[in-house]
């Protein structure tokens, strides 16, 4: 693989995996994607120097738009699963009764 292949390859992985590290929180809205308006009555407005992602990738070029867009997907994800895995730590275990047994086809009658 040339020099050039393989050095923009790792920028894409660079891009395309999120790190507080190496990341830079962006100046115009501070992280939030979202600017305010001119008026305080105004709604805010998607930040145009981040491409209202909240935060600029290691190479200084905001994200695309599908790249955005996948970045903030697999966030989601991963988020996503962090609270069910949370939930079922804290849930009580549940009590086996007979009429568990009946359902599921162990019912061995009278």
């Amino acid at each position: 693989m040339t020099g050039w292949k393989k050095s923009n390859l790792s920028r894409q992985c660079e891009r395309q995996r999120f790190s507080k590290a190496t990341w830079i929180r962006c100046s115009g809205c501070g992280g939030k994607g979202l600017v305010a308006g001119m008026f305080d009555s105004s709604p805010s407005a998607a930040c145009i120097q981040c491409n209202a992602a909240g935060w600029i990738p290691p190479d200084g070029q905001p994200l695309a738009e599908h790249e955005a867009l996948l970045l903030l997907r697999t966030q989601l994800n991963r988020q996503s699963a962090r609270v069910h895995q949370l939930r079922r730590r804290t849930q009580p275990p549940k009590e086996k009764t007979p009429a568990d047994d009946y359902g599921n086809g162990r019912y061995s009658g009278d």
